[in-house]
C-alpha cells in the first residue's frame, strides 16, 4: 500500500489533435496503397516542375509495392461491389 504522501503515477494525457494527427495520416497512407496511380497523377499534374525529380521514385516506389501486394484489386473489387449494391 503506497504511503499517503508518494504521488500517484499521472494517468497518461490524452492528446486530441495528435490522435486525429495519427487517424488522418493513417488513412492517407491506406488510400495512397489502395489507389496508388491517384498520388502519381497529382503530383505530376500540380506540383512544380523542380520538384519532380524528388517525388517521382518516391511515387513509383508506393505504386510499385501497393501493386506487388494486390492492395488495389481489393480495393477495385470492394469498389465494383459497393457500386453494384448502390445502383438501382
Amino acid at each position: 500500500m503506497p504511503a499517503i504522501n508518494e504521488s500517484q503515477p499521472k494517468a497518461r494525457q490524452t492528446h486530441p489533435l495528435r490522435q486525429a494527427a495519427i487517424v488522418l495520416y493513417a488513412t492517407l497512407a491506406i488510400l495512397w496503397l489502395a489507389i496508388p496511380q491517384s498520388v502519381s497523377n497529382w503530383s505530376r499534374d500540380y506540383l512544380p516542375d523542380f520538384v519532380q525529380p524528388a517525388t517521382k521514385p518516391i511515387t513509383e516506389t508506393v505504386e510499385r509495392f501497393a501493386n506487388a501486394t494486390g492492395i488495389p484489386h481489393a480495393y477495385e473489387y470492394a469498389h465494383a461491389l459497393f457500386q453494384s449494391a448502390t445502383k438501382p
